[in-house]
């Protein structure tokens, strides 16, 4: 039974190398996933990073994978360094 796995790559050097590594070790990568973001670039979130996404088609072809994308909405709330006190409304995106 082969292991097969889906990577969720942003553009950037952190989910090819995951994505390279799991290659690697035996399994096999049938699609590449990327939150695609609508308008513009989100350049102020610590969740979503949105700079390369315009290689994914390329990245997925020079790999021979699918690529699959789904829109990113909303935007950033907050920016702060610190966390705030506990997690809730404002956290991080708002649709």
């Amino acid at each position: 039974m082969s292991k097969e796995f889906v990577a969720l790559v942003s553009g950037g050097k952190d989910g090819i190398f995951a994505a390279r590594d799991c290659i690697r070790n035996g399994w096999v990568l049938k699609a590449i996933v990327n939150l695609e973001p609508v308008e513009s670039d989100e350049l102020d979130s610590f969740m979503f990073q949105t700079v390369g996404h315009e290689m994914l088609p390329f990245i997925a072809e020079a790999m021979d994978v699918a690529l699959i994308r789904q829109p990113l909405v909303g935007e950033s709330m907050n920016t702060d360094d610190l966390v705030p006190d506990g997690f809730g409304d404002g956290d991080e995106i708002s649709a």
